[in-house]
This record gives C-alpha cells, structure tokens and sequence, in this order.
C-alpha cells in the first residue's frame, strides 16, 4: 500500500487514479461500504505523525521511503 500510495500522489492530475483519489461522494456512506480502505492506515499514520495530508506527504520520494519504516511498525501495532 505505501508503495501504491507514493506511485498515485505521483501521476498527472489527467490520469483516472489521481482525478479518483481527490473525488468526494456527495451524501451519506451506503451501507456495505468497508469500514476502512486500502489508504486508511495510510491516512492514520499521517495523522498520528502529524504530517498533513498524505497525498502531499507522498509526493516527497525522500521523506515517503524514509517514512515507510515508521509505516511497518505503525500497522504491525494497530
């Protein structure tokens, strides 16, 4: 997921992840909808070392894989 995360805050706002990863749904969540997603440890971590959004954070190569230690062990204690 780290890696995945630095590879999307990486594309051109024209590509379909990018325009998808700044879309927001109108309305309530629906039922069914998973309580957490691929990037909610991501967020987490980022909130936790108070870092800002992670979509910024990510677009840094050497601050995200100095960070992705931090990220192992944050999930592992979760």
């Amino acid at each position: 997921h780290w890696k995945l995360a630095h590879y999307a805050a990486n594309l051109p706002p024209d590509r379909w992840l990018a325009r998808i990863l700044t879309w927001t749904c109108r309305g309530h969540q629906g039922t069914g909808r998973p309580r957490n997603t691929w990037d909610t440890m991501i967020q987490k971590i980022c909130r936790y070392q108070q870092l800002g959004i992670w979509l910024d954070v990510a677009r840094d190569s050497n601050q995200w894989s100095n960070l992705m230690p931090h990220f192992v062990t944050f999930c592992a204690q979760a």
